[in-house]
Parts: structure tokens; C-alpha cells; sequence
């Protein structure tokens, strides 16, 4: 009897203790009090993974990919932050534009398909090269699209003519595979040349980089665009006869505050018309043009020796490795 009681009362007290535990279990999670062991350890986590990445940055063969992938978007630069802005303002209607938008689909999804089998093998910055030159004969086509355009819709009610649509789209066709071409090559050397150890950090590294590396052209160009443009003001009578040059902006917002909304600038409210005497888009192709020839020459051996250097390139050291050697 004397023993069932003592197990009963040590019972009673485990379970006593039990129930004081789970209440202040309780009560420290209501208050707060949780142990700051998880977010410690998941903000070192952070540290180290950037700590990581500065050391796969300090790496010659990463920085020699990261001068490539910051200049070889130069010279599409006009190309691809101006073309659309420029056909829309000689004259071919929004929804001409729009309606390319389905096969630009189509083809982002049909040509990764199709070059994925030579991406896929340990020279994938070959196919990269090879894109290259595509993409700037593409716009060479694009200055000649924005030629007939502007000769085109020159007369009022224009109807172009088949061979017209057909100038835009294979221009949009050659400048979808080229880019294709280089964007799927570009991502397949990144997956191979990424330290596994690390993770998806690395490729995320080097996609911020090629994202910037395409993203700055395009944001100096347009910036650039109405300072290599230039233009005149030429006076006119009521009857429509030019009078001669006057000294006045054809630059948008140059008008006076009481000029009205349509009004937009100093030549249209001084009773002139602007012509343009030099396109800012013919001479920044130019020197885009130029770029991309100087790039095939000085950097073209460069990207060929990349995918021939070794994994221990691309990879850092870590201490494990360090200290078992």
C-alpha cells in the first residue's frame, strides 16, 4: 500500500512538473522569449553566402566574365531601346506593333528548343559568337525597316506594301534568334561553370551582373538620343513658303507657359516647322556598329578561352578543403 502511494505521489509530481513546464513554455512564447538561436544562425547564413560571393568575384576567370558581359550588349544598344520608339514615331500604328507581339512568343518559346541541343555541349559561348554577329546584322536590317518606313508613311493614308511587312518581319525574326541564340548559350554556361557548393546564389550572381550588363546601354542610348539628333527650324508664310532658318528649339518642352498643350515647342510657336537634318538613331548605330566590330576583335578570343579554362577556376576554395589537404 505504502509503495502504490509513494508511485502515486511521484506520479503526481512528474505530472505537476509537466504542466508547469508546458505553462512556461506558454508563457515565454506569449511574451516573446524565444530562443534567438534560429535568426542568428540564419543571419550568419547570409553573411556567409555574401562572404562567398565576394570571394567568387575576386576570381580572374569571373571578372574576365563580368568585363564580357558588361560591354557585349554595346553595340545592340540603339537597337534595342530605340527601334520600336522610332517606327511608332514615322508612322507604322500601335497596333501594327502589337500584332507582332504573338510571334515574338512563339519564338522565345520554339528557338530555345531548337538550339538547346548545341547549348547543352562544353562550348556553349561558341554558339554565344555566333549569335553576336546575327544580332548586329539584324540591325542593320532595322535601319533599313526605319528607311522604307519613314519613305512609306511619308504620304498621307499610306498603304504599304507587302514587301514592306515582310522588311519588318524578317528583321524581328533575325533579331529573336540571334538573341535567343546568345540569352540560351549565355545561361548554359552559367549553369556549367556554377560552384554547386554555393547553390543557386552563383547563377543568381551572374545573372544580376548580364541583366545590368544589358539594362546600362540601353538606358545611355535613349538618354543620348536627342543630343547626336539635329534639327532646324525652318520659318513658313501662311501660304506654306519657307522664309529661312530661325534661331529657335525644335526640342520638346522648350515653348513658352502660355503656349498651348499642343504646342510643344519653341520653333512650333515662333511659326516655324523642325526638320530633322541628322538622326540621332543613324549616328548612334554607327558607333554602335563600330563597338561591336572592336568587341569581335578584342574580346572574341577572351569569351573562347573562358569555356576552355577548368571547373577549379570557377570554383572557391572552401575551408573543409583547405584543412583535409
Amino acid at each position: 500500500g505504502g509503495g502504490s502511494g509513494g508511485e502515486g505521489a511521484n506520479g503526481n509530481m512528474r505530472k505537476a512538473e509537466y504542466r508547469g513546464g508546458l505553462e512556461s513554455d506558454q508563457t515565454r512564447a506569449q511574451r516573446g522569449d524565444e530562443p534567438k538561436g534560429g535568426t542568428s544562425s540564419a543571419l550568419s547564413s547570409v553573411v556567409d553566402t555574401y562572404k562567398q560571393l565576394w570571394t567568387v568575384v575576386k576570381l580572374p576567370s569571373v571578372q574576365w566574365l563580368m568585363l564580357t558581359l558588361f560591354t557585349c550588349k554595346i553595340p545592340f544598344a540603339v537597337t534595342d531601346g530605340a527601334t520600336s520608339l522610332k517606327l511608332v514615331e514615322y508612322g507604322v500604328p500601335k497596333e501594327q506593333m502589337a500584332a507582332f507581339a504573338p510571334l515574338l512568343v512563339l519564338m522565345g518559346v520554339l528557338i530555345p528548343i531548337g538550339v538547346g541541343k548545341y547549348t547543352n555541349g562544353p562550348r556553349p559561348l561558341s554558339i554565344f559568337l555566333i549569335g553576336f554577329p546575327l544580332r548586329m546584322l539584324s540591325g542593320v536590317v532595322y535601319v533599313l525597316a526605319l528607311i522604307a518606313t519613314k519613305a512609306v508613311y511619308s504620304v498621307p493614308d499610306a498603304s504599304p506594301p507587302t514587301w514592306f511587312y515582310w522588311l519588318l518581319v524578317s528583321g524581328v525574326v533575325l533579331h529573336e534568334v540571334a538573341m535567343n541564340l546568345m540569352f540560351v548559350a549565355q545561361m548554359s554556361f552559367f549553369a556549367k561553370v556554377s560552384d554547386p557548393s554555393i547553390g543557386g546564389s552563383y547563377m543568381t550572381l551572374l545573372n544580376t551582373i548580364a541583366n545590368l550588363g544589358s539594362k546600362w546601354p540601353i538606358s545611355l542610348s535613349l538618354s543620348l538620343l536627342d543630343e547626336f539628333t539635329l534639327t532646324e527650324c525652318h520659318l513658313q508664310t501662311k501660304m506654306g513658303v519657307d522664309v529661312g532658318l530661325a534661331d529657335l528649339s525644335c526640342a520638346a518642352g522648350t515653348a513658352s507657359e502660355n503656349a498651348g498643350a499642343e504646342v510643344v515647342n519653341a520653333c512650333v510657336e515662333g511659326g516655324g516647322v523642325c526638320s530633322t537634318v541628322v538622326e540621332g538613331y543613324n549616328v548612334q548605330f554607327a558607333i554602335c556598329t563600330a563597338a561591336g566590330i572592336l568587341w569581335l576583335v578584342l574580346m572574341s578570343r577572351r569569351v573562347l578561352s573562358l569555356q576552355a579554362l577548368k571547373d577549379s577556376a570557377w570554383h572557391i576554395k572552401h575551408k573543409d578543403d583547405s584543412q583535409s589537404r
